[in-house]
């Protein structure tokens, strides 16, 4: 898993869809899909229950958000 699969995972999480996290992080709906695609695989469970064009988070993704979350922080602190 990379930093880029995490941030496209909360960012979808946050956003509640794929277009409006690929819009936030500045990417394409395809590329981020295949980030998220990516992490499903690893897990080998799905993350996100799609709905048409909304998602809703799989009871993997409520488990892996704040770790996923967290993540982020301490990448931010990193860098500061």
């Amino acid at each position: 898993m990379t930093l880029n699969q995490i941030r496209a995972f909360v960012a979808v999480a946050h956003d509640g869809g794929f277009t409006a996290a690929a819009r936030a992080l500045g990417m394409s709906h395809s590329t981020l899909n295949s980030q998220i695609q990516l992490m499903e695989r690893e897990y080998g469970a799905d993350l996100f229950h799609r709905r048409g064009r909304r998602v809703e988070l799989s009871s993997l993704g409520v488990e892996l958000l704040p770790l996923a979350r967290r993540m982020l922080a301490l990448e931010g602190d990193m860098s500061s």
